[in-house]
């Protein structure tokens, strides 16, 4: 989608969530998602053949609420969930979002802020690793823009900028023709080709304005395995 011309506030983000036997933490994620402070959203939450409530909790919120899409697919997997959240996504700007996570109500208006101050591709913010017994920070540096040769020996490295999906904020363009391949590690195969697209990446901590999502991956899309610990990703 063009978005020239546009002023930050007029820059559609479309926020894709693959769902999957969620039940117990999607209400949680949902509401989050509406909470936002940058109003110019559409969530499209993609229903991956879930034989829990995930599917009716879906359907209940897009029900009432109009920038809330709700898809529902056979059980195919998170990959095919968020191609399918991208086919039929409008925005400006991409991010994707875990069902079991939840984000800081300012976590999409500051990260399209600083893309559009730095004129960024992607932005990139920290996490923090939630335990039963303790929570772990992973910060990103100071404010930082690199450009593509840069940002793809980062992501290798895979420290500063980890190879997830998740905790970036990334401009429509880059993913034109970009799909999720349906194998283990699918993030890994997909973010060197978006990377290689993009000019310039920034990563930052955000100040005082602490930006929270929380991600919890117990319950992936299209599987039973649990995994722990569950994370949250933030940036300070």
């Amino acid at each position: 989608m063009h978005s020239e011309g546009k002023t930050m506030e007029n820059k559609l983000v479309s926020v894709i969530v693959p769902v999957y036997n969620v039940e117990t933490y999607l209400k949680r994620c949902i509401t989050s998602l509406l909470a936002q402070s940058y109003t110019n959203t559409e969530i499209i939450l993609v229903d991956d053949g879930s034989t829990d409530a995930s599917g009716k909790i879906c359907d209940h919120y897009a029900a009432s609420h109009p920038s809330l899409i709700c898809l529902h697919q056979t059980n195919q997997g998170q990959s095919c969930a968020r191609n399918a959240g991208m086919r039929i996504a409008h925005g400006d700007y991409y991010m994707f979002v875990d069902s079991d996570d939840y984000i800081e109500s300012d976590m999409i208006a500051t990260m399209v802020a600083e893309s559009e101050s730095r004129d960024a591709d992607i932005v990139v913010c920290g996490y923090w690793m939630e335990y039963p017994f303790l929570s772990v920070r992973r910060r990103m540096l100071p404010k930082q823009c690199w450009n593509t040769k840069r940002g793809l020996e980062l992501l290798q490295e895979n420290k500063r900028i980890e190879n997830f999906a998740w905790g970036k904020l990334y401009r429509a363009s880059l993913l034109e023709g970009i799909v999720f391949p349906q194998c283990r590690f699918e993030d890994i195969y997909t973010l060197y080709r978006i990377f290689a697209r993009a000019q310039p990446v920034c990563g930052r901590q955000f100040g005082e304005s602490e930006i929270h999502a929380f991600i919890g991956l117990s319950r992936q899309s299209g599987s039973d395995e649990s995994l722990e610990p569950r994370l949250k990703y933030a940036e300070n």
